[in-house]
Order: structure tokens, then C-alpha cells, then sequence
């Protein structure tokens, strides 16, 4: 489980799909959502919901500490 003070969720979630190298579209259809709310995301133009946090969760096989 990996704390992430030091980095934001959006910064950590692009970081981990270009891990399991993803494009934004296939990890957002794994997720069911849109690739603007992945993006958004990702830029920290908005931060997920804990639900929609928790299937990134669960698709990608990451678990984040929130602090």
C-alpha cells in the first residue's frame, strides 16, 4: 500500500496506468467512465470520489493510503 502525501492521487494514478502501460481510453472503460473524468483526474482538475477511487482501485490492483 503505497502512502501518497508526497504526491498527488492524480499524479498516481496516471502513474500506475502508464505502469500497467494503459491509454487513458482502455482504463477508462475498464472503469466505466469517461476519459474526460480519467483526464481530469490525471490533471488534477478535479479528485475522484472515494467510490470512483475505489474501482481504480480495484482495476488497476493498487491500493492508495490517503492521508
Amino acid at each position: 500500500m503505497k502512502n501518497i502525501h508526497n504526491m498527488s492521487i492524480g499524479k498516481e494514478i496516471k502513474q500506475e496506468r502508464k505502469r500497467q502501460l494503459l491509454t487513458q481510453k482502455q482504463l477508462s472503460e475498464m472503469c466505466n467512465f469517461s476519459q474526460m473524468e480519467l483526464s481530469e483526474y490525471e490533471n488534477e482538475k478535479r479528485n475522484p470520489s472515494l467510490e470512483r477511487l475505489n474501482t481504480l482501485s480495484r482495476v488497476l490492483n493498487k491500493e492508495w493510503k490517503l492521508q
